[in-house]
């Protein structure tokens, strides 16, 4: 009895370490956001689609009635590096990487947010 209850604790341990790996490796897949992409909306609305921020760093400058920002993307991450705003919140902020992440001038109205995944115009 006591021989069976070791093999089935060895098991039963085995069994845990492979599901703790495998969750592990899915936290940390570095190839989970290279095809992350982001969205800029200035009051509300869609003012530019980031298709891919995976690549060397970039940046756009949105001017607009309320402000100008400039943002930079790359390397899997999007910031605000600077605003013409007075608190300075969004640039102070700093970057994002992961979807559901948002950047906010609330002066400006703008929001910069992080899509799970490059958009497309055909669905698969």
């Amino acid at each position: 009895m006591l021989k069976v209850l070791r093999s089935s604790n060895i098991l039963w341990a085995i069994v845990f370490v492979i599901i703790l790996i495998i969750c592990i490796l899915w936290i940390y897949m570095p190839w989970k956001d290279s095809f992350a992409a982001a969205e800029i909306l200035v009051d509300g609305e869609l003012y530019m689609t980031l298709d891919d921020i995976s690549g060397a760093e970039k940046e756009i400058t949105v001017t607009t009635s309320y402000g100008t920002n400039v943002v930079v993307y790359g390397n899997n991450e999007v910031y605000v590096r600077s605003s013409d705003c007075k608190n300075q919140t969004c640039v102070n902020f700093g970057k994002i990487s992961k979807p559901g992440q948002s950047v906010i001038c609330a002066p400006h109205r703008l929001t910069v947010r992080i899509c799970g995944a490059k958009t497309s115009d055909t669905d698969i």
